[in-house]
């Protein structure tokens, strides 16, 4: 039985044909393979940032809870335009937070404690991982006696800047995350 040829292929040379189909294939499977490779480092970066954003959620929680339990000496929880010497705690913070200023002697030692703990925390320690330069603040709005409990940390790629005063001049480009509570005290004596 004869098989029937193409006339398209009528006095071509067939040899090689195959070659250069295996090198675009090669070619076509390279190009998807590098796609491939950068959609995986883009998975791991957004999977970093998501695990930051949790423990940023986690540290919040934190200090509002131990301001919700210590309200008598809530004070001694500023750190921006409080008593301490430094406006944020976390990385680059070397100094221990001392209160004096509100409550008993043992709601400010519990206050120092958690301030301190919390220091800790958004440094890294006692932990796993932390945050890419994780820091602390808190402030106190003077008109509403309301505080407000900020996270802010280096991120890996850029996003629209926050306007939070949170260790704003301590972060390079818009790489800066911010995450913020804030609580309202209830005024119970009026």
């Amino acid at each position: 039985m004869k098989y029937a040829r193409s006339v398209f292929f009528d006095g071509i040379n067939q040899k090689g044909f195959s070659l250069l189909e295996t090198l675009v294939a090669m070619v076509i499977f390279a190009v998807s393979m590098l796609g491939y490779i950068g959609m995986q480092s883009r998975g791991v970066q957004l999977n970093l940032e998501s695990d930051q954003r949790e423990q940023a959620i986690r540290m919040v929680e934190f200090l509002v809870n131990a301001i919700n339990t210590n309200r008598d000496a809530r004070g001694c929880y500023q750190t921006i335009g409080g008593e301490h010497t430094t406006q944020y705690a976390g990385t680059g913070n070397t100094e221990n937070f001392t209160c004096l200023g509100s409550g008993v002697i043992e709601t400010q030692a519990q206050a120092n404690n958690d301030m301190d703990l919390w220091d800790d925390l958004l440094k890294g320690e006692n932990q796993g991982g932390a945050m890419i330069n994780a820091r602390g603040c808190v402030s106190l709005d003077g008109a509403t006696g309301d505080m407000t409990v900020t996270v802010v940390w280096q991120g890996l790629v850029a996003t629209e800047a926050s306007g939070s005063a949170c260790a704003i001049d301590l972060y390079t480009g818009d790489t800066r995350r911010v995450l913020s509570f804030t609580i309202s005290f209830a005024d119970l004596e009026a």
